[in-house]
């Protein structure tokens, strides 16, 4: 009898060092883990999500938009972060708002008239609407984006639209 008690004793305190030993080391390996997506993403490197907001976190307020989901060709298609079919906008809406921002960057930016137009959309995915309709056949203007920048942006005299409209970019829901 007593060597039955001692034999479950033992075996007791094996299974419980065991446990606690698996368990330490699957702590350390996601610690590891953990401690290694950390540097990939201060190194740039890892997943586009984590790129992207580790260049939206360094990026000062008057470039914020050129890394942000509105300003893609792809993001409406894709439906991903939320981006609800119903929300979208029929195409000769987007083309049409894209042939505001067109007619007003130029020579002579008027910026009212941009940020005016750029207003009229609701939803970055619809943004990402007008970006598409911007860049293809038959308008080809080109990268809604670097339009934007060069024409909102402070040139000497000019105001500095871009922060207002970055805050009003952030705002936007998907």
């Amino acid at each position: 009898m007593a060597n039955t008690k001692g034999k479950i004793i033992i075996g007791g305190v094996i299974t419980v060092l065991v446990g606690v030993s698996t368990m330490l080391i699957i702590k350390g390996v996601k610690r590891k883990k953990v401690i290694k997506r950390i540097y990939k993403a201060l190194n740039g490197e890892g997943s586009a999500e984590d790129k992207l907001e580790t260049a939206k976190a360094e990026l000062g307020d008057d470039l914020k938009h050129t890394v942000d989901v509105g300003f893609s060709t792809t993001f409406w298609e894709k439906g991903q972060d939320g981006v609800m079919p119903t929300q979208l906008m029929p195409s000769m809406y987007a083309r049409e708002i894209a042939k505001k921002i067109y007619d007003g960057t130029g020579m002579w930016d008027n910026e009212d008239d941009i940020l005016g137009a750029l207003k009229q959309v609701k939803t970055k995915g619809q943004l990402s609407q007008v970006a598409y309709q911007y860049g293809i056949y038959p308008q080809n203007y080109g990268d809604l984006g670097s339009a934007i920048t060069s024409s909102l942006g402070s040139w000497g005299l000019a105001n500095d639209r871009l922060k207002e409209m970055n805050k009003w970019l952030a705002t936007l829901p998907y």
